[in-house]
């Protein structure tokens, strides 16, 4: 018989690994984050909304939250749930071009079969959640439908614009309920972004669409009490929306489309050179093409603020347009409203409101932080310590005047 005697830091180690387990599996704190889709932090305040207010009311408001660039819609909602930014996480954009798989990435796809291979960079809070014995639910946010590094939510509704606001609360609600070892529910609305695209941001149209949301957060506050245990309700957003009516920059006023691979366009444009040589030259003729309106950085000129450069699905070349000026190559752009410009504009913050057990009780609106770091405030919410966090760049010290405590339990 061979008797092998482990170090005794090796059992201390496991010990602690598997009481930071059982203390995970053994909380009853939940958490719903509800992500409302161009949903600008100044929306709040500029019409009626009760049920954010009655949440706001019992918890804590930042200013703003500070979302990652680019700021659209896939990339966002990817880092809500990573704690990554964008070149992290590998979601760089609603369309976007993996030289290494050879593949082009539309937002609206349905072949999810070979999309989910650009989701497998970066871990999601529902991965975490699975590794650690967590169920979870999640209707229609991105990704949810995904197989991401083998785990995907418990119980997952794959994008489906038909279902009403309120019939997707209810079915949150209603699978909560039924199975309260459920922890983690994650639900998306597509308004305001779409009203805000049509009509222009803070138009009453959209501010129609804002208290339509309200509505649907309404049937959250009324069952919320059936799911047993303390919720943590989190109500958040992807962007603002700035106004979009200055005529667009035409692409092929700057460079001959068939020297490149244009694969993104709008406020920010994705151009891959056919000869990488010739990157700088393009650059340099874009931007003049833009006539003051637009700057074009290489990849590694880009900004350092924006954490987006160390990926290869980033560009060599990358255009970024002033607020409210857009790229197009063929159609134009036909809305009033637009996302997609530098996160430091405020018309591309979003709002940010959370309450419940775990999260403070503040009359006094808080200070903006990195979208990244909501990771840190639901993992810790769940009571799910930092040494079972994916990497990623989410910080707990970020977040501490959110949260009842500054530790996991």
């Amino acid at each position: 018989m061979r008797i092998t005697f482990f170090p005794f830091w090796v059992h201390v180690a496991a010990t602690t690994i598997r009481s930071a387990y059982d203390d995970v599996k053994s909380s009853s704190s939940k958490v719903v984050m509800v992500s409302m889709d161009g949903f600008r932090w100044d929306y709040y305040g500029n019409t009626s909304t009760p049920n954010l207010d009655y949440f706001n009311e019992r918890g804590v408001q930042a200013h703003h939250l500070i979302n990652a660039f680019t700021t659209v819609t896939f990339p966002n909602h990817w880092t809500l749930v990573t704690g990554a930014w964008q070149e992290t996480h590998g979601i760089v954009s609603n369309e976007m071009w993996d030289p290494n798989l050879g593949e082009r990435f539309f937002m609206n796809t349905t072949k999810s079969d070979w999309s989910v291979q650009f989701f497998q960079e970066a871990e999601p809070i529902w991965g975490t959640t699975s590794r650690l014995g967590i169920k979870s639910v999640c209707i229609n946010w991105v990704g949810c439908d995904k197989v991401v590094q083998g785990l995907r939510p418990t119980y997952n509704y794959p994008y489906n614009q038909s279902l009403g606001f309120h019939e997707r609360v209810n079915k949150l609600i209603d699978v909560m309920v039924e199975d309260q070892n459920v922890r983690l529910g994650l639900l998306y609305f597509e308004e305001p972004d779409h009203s805000g695209h049509q009509y222009g941001p803070g138009t009453e149209e959209t501010l129609t669409a804002v208290r339509r949301v309200d509505s649907a957060i309404g049937v959250l506050r009324n069952r919320i009490g059936e799911i047993q245990g303390g919720v943590n309700v989190i109500l958040t957003s992807d962007h603002g929306m700035a106004w979009a009516t200055n005529p667009g920059i035409n692409l092929a006023d700057g460079v001959d489309p068939n020297m490149v691979n244009i694969t993104t366009t709008g406020p920010v444009a994705h151009i891959w050179p056919h000869d990488a040589r010739q990157a700088e030259s393009i650059r340099a003729s874009l931007e003049e093409a833009g006539a003051g309106h637009m700057t074009c950085y290489l990849r590694q000129g880009i900004p350092e603020r924006w954490h987006y450069k160390a990926n290869d699905r980033i560009p060599p070349v990358v255009c970024v347009c002033d607020e409210g000026w857009h790229t197009y190559l063929g159609d134009q752009f036909h809305g009033l409203g637009d996302h997609g410009y530098d996160n430091r504009l405020s018309d591309m913050w979003p709002v940010f409101i959370a309450a419940g057990p775990q999260i403070k009780r503040s009359p006094w609106v808080q200070h903006p932080f990195d979208s990244v770091h909501v990771f840190a405030i639901i993992a810790t919410a769940l009571g799910i310590p930092e040494s079972e966090w994916p990497p990623n760049n989410a910080s707990l010290a970020e977040v501490t005047a959110f949260l009842l405590f500054s530790k996991a339990a």
